[in-house]
């Protein structure tokens, strides 16, 4: 045999059909959401068309020793940031039906799942979660399955648990030990899916963690640059009006910094103090991922992968809009 051919793991039935695609019509099936309740989605069989297309893809670069990649929640538009062609994009959202391998479908629902899966087969080196996407997972222990199955033995399953907390806004430092138990209270998390965001409470009071003086005025000198572009603010832009963002805030994205206000900004004694604060609460927020959020996380896929670790430094597999300070690498699927 071929020892090109005896890399895939493409199923027969898929080859034979991959030649005879047909078009499509919409079907209704049922499955259940993250609750177990049960919800319609709407699967088209274009779906099965385009995991035929998409196989034919894997099959040729297998053929040529070539790696294949899925990349969760991004469209195959995205040119500049994911340029190598051996992605296959995975959104809910629109392709360019003419561009590179896509499939348009929902990472939450197993039926999709399992079609995609049944089509390719133990087909793909890496599975990476898109920049801010693991926000919109709704995932139970069958999905994680689900992409270890799509998965070569050696592939390996990445992303970042990046979320948004709720109530740092209104910490205060002082030095209560409660205040730690506080938080674990409020992030009991379910054991049957995976919790993608935590909290801290509004009333909690956390101890000030120790502040490396020369950081906090490296990140001052950064911001300070940023003085350069406060005539990109609009006159009329209101920061209580969620989404409104203006040049001087993508400006303020662009430089890689968080969003701050003009007048903060322009006071050094303000800014030195905001940026102070700021180093405390994700000092607080890293605590919280390392201690409580990325062990719930990470109990999810040590049944079906045989080395899960997290990466405190190392690069994300392509360029994204986020300095992450924790990934997920999740190696070969048992």
């Amino acid at each position: 045999m071929n020892k090109n051919l005896s890399k895939l793991f493409i199923p027969f039935s898929t080859l034979i059909a991959l030649f005879f695609i047909d078009a499509g019509i919409a079907t209704e099936k049922h499955t259940e959401n993250y609750e177990g309740e049960p919800t319609s989605t709407t699967l088209s069989t274009s779906l099965e068309n385009q995991v035929e297309r998409v196989a034919k893809f894997i099959v040729e670069r297998k053929l040529n020793n070539l790696p294949v990649k899925m990349v969760l929640g991004a469209k195959n538009t995205e040119c500049t940031r994911i340029s190598d062609d051996s992605w296959i994009f995975f959104d809910m959202n629109s392709h360019d039906a003419q561009g590179r391998a896509h499939l348009q479908a929902s990472f939450n629902d197993l039926s999709h799942l399992a079609t995609i899966a049944k089509g390719i087969g133990h087909s793909l080196d890496q599975i990476v979660v898109d920049s801010s996407t693991f926000k919109f997972a709704s995932w139970r222990s069958e999905h994680i399955q689900s992409f270890a199955s799509m998965l070569t033995p050696g592939g390996e399953f990445v992303f970042s648990p990046f979320v948004e907390s709720y109530g740092v806004a209104m910490v205060q430092f002082s030095d209560d030990e409660k205040s730690w138990n506080a938080i674990k209270n409020e992030n009991t998390f379910p054991s049957d899916r995976i919790q993608v965001n935590f909290s801290i409470p509004y009333s909690v009071i956390l101890a000030p963690e120790d502040l490396s003086l020369s950081e906090v005025q490296k990140t001052v000198e950064k911001y300070k640059v940023l003085r350069n572009f406060t005539h990109l603010r609009k006159e009329d832009f209101d920061p209580s009006m969620c989404g409104d963002c203006d040049e001087f805030d993508y400006k303020t994205s662009e430089l890689g910094l968080g969003m701050i206000d003009i007048e903060t900004l322009c006071n050094d004694e303000k800014l030195t103090l905001f940026i102070a604060n700021d180093i405390k609460e994700n000092n607080v927020i890293m605590k919280i991922r390392k201690e409580i959020h990325i062990p719930h996380v990470l109990s999810f896929f040590t049944p079906y992968f045989e080395k899960v670790t997290v990466d405190y430094d190392g690069p994300y597999p392509f360029t994204t809009n986020y300095d992450y300070q924790s990934i997920i690498y999740a190696k070969n699927p048992k």
